[in-house]
């Protein structure tokens, strides 16, 4: 199986509790995650929520780690042609200007030679995603903040 990673940091003008908040509410995801177009909790332990994707996906999210204000892990179950799960961590630090959010996200793609040849694309697309979600995301923090 390949794998391809995408790591971002960011400040956000809010307390951590804010920020994991706002970023946890899987009601809230379409407003500044891309990707999601419904999401809902079906599961409260382990914590799991079923998301329609664009692109007609399906993904099973089921946490691993579910620390407020500080931490969360989770791993991704899909059935796609490319990619064959995936998952991540976000963390929440505390800063003298609000909070330091930092994603580690992760896909796994298929091992064969249409996993490496649409590695690079997808490596792209990641990054860019994970660090667009997190400024929509930021922006919207620090204005209802703001209020």
């Amino acid at each position: 199986m390949r794998k391809v990673t995408a790591s971002h940091s960011l400040r956000v003008r809010a307390r951590p509790e804010q920020v994991w908040d706002f970023t946890q509410n899987w009601n809230r995801r379409p407003e500044w995650d891309f990707s999601v177009v419904a999401a809902k909790v079906i599961k409260e332990t382990p914590r799991t929520v079923w998301v329609h994707a664009r692109g007609g996906l399906e993904i099973e999210v089921v946490y691993k780690l579910w620390d407020r204000p500080k931490l969360t892990t989770l791993a991704m179950k899909l059935h796609s042609p490319l990619v064959r799960g995936g998952g991540g961590s976000w963390k929440y630090e505390p800063s003298e200007d609000g909070t330091l959010w930092t994603q580690h996200n992760t896909l796994e793609l298929r091992g064969d030679f249409l996993g490496a040849a649409t590695a690079p694309f997808f490596a792209r697309f990641l990054r860019f995603l994970t660090r667009r979600m997190m400024e929509k995301a930021k922006q919207l923090i620090e204005e209802e903040s703001a209020r």
